[in-house]
């Protein structure tokens, strides 16, 4: 955890009982929190980003449609790349034949060749890409899952320092303004948050019975969002949930 005002690491001092954390600038207006202090203001962070378990189920299935969705789609643009691949191969075997037959000369035979493997080289690319893409995405929206799970645990019990793990995994900068946390939570979080919101308004209900009582429109809507957080997902760096 950083200082908000110096950007240096704030350092744990045990005085008798408290764990107090200073920065040791003396220019800075942190001066000192207990690790209390922090330890509450963490736990009240990972609440806001813990989907109630009723729409964790729920989550979890429309992850699965929206897995099942992409992956078709992803079948539908291999096997287009492998038809545009075979008729590239068509085209260079009938270049060769007709080159052979003399029916072109060398240099407008060369000159088709060089354009086809070409072609044929971001062909095989693109192939490549699209076979390669299933797997890292499945494995983000694993480990978002994995982390909900460990956000579920911190609800209850986990150390000090476990908390801080799980929070940082979610975040992108901790630091501390004078007694303030300040969490800077990535993408795919605040849209978990947003999620939460609605949920703590009333809009939408928040447990597993209530969860199947949902009106038409409130599942449309709760929907909306949950598409709009796994593409969110998929589309984060690979080390980032």
């Amino acid at each position: 955890i950083r200082c908000v005002s110096c950007q240096k690491y704030i350092i744990g001092e045990r005085q008798k009982a408290w764990v107090y954390y200073r920065c040791q600038t003396r220019e800075c207006p942190t001066t000192s929190v207990r690790e209390e202090s922090i330890e509450e203001q963490l736990r009240a962070g990972a609440a806001s980003i813990t989907l109630p378990l009723g729409l964790t189920d729920m989550l979890v299935k429309e992850f699965e449609r929206l897995g099942a969705l992409v992956k078709h789609g992803k079948a539908e643009l291999v096997g287009a790349a492998q038809l545009a691949l075979g008729q590239i191969d068509d085209k260079l075997a009938r270049l060769t034949d007709i080159y052979l037959e003399g029916t072109i000369d060398r240099e407008h035979y060369l000159k088709q060749k060089s354009r086809l493997v070409g072609d044929r080289t971001k062909t095989a690319q693109s192939l490549r890409e699209r076979q390669d893409e299933s797997l890292p995405h499945r494995r983000k929206v694993q480990k978002f899952l994995e982390l909900q799970m460990r956000l579920q645990k911190a609800k209850i019990s986990v150390s000090h320092q476990e908390l801080i793990d799980v929070v940082k995994t979610a975040s992108s900068n901790l630091s501390i303004d004078r007694k303030n946390l300040l969490i800077d939570w990535k993408n795919t979080f605040q849209l978990v948050q947003n999620m939460n919101s609605v949920c703590g308004g009333g809009a939408i209900p928040a447990t597993p019975r209530s969860i199947e009582n949902m009106s038409s429109s409130q599942q449309a809507d709760m929907k909306a969002k949950m598409t709009e957080l796994y593409h969110a997902i998929i589309s984060e760096p690979d080390d980032s949930p």
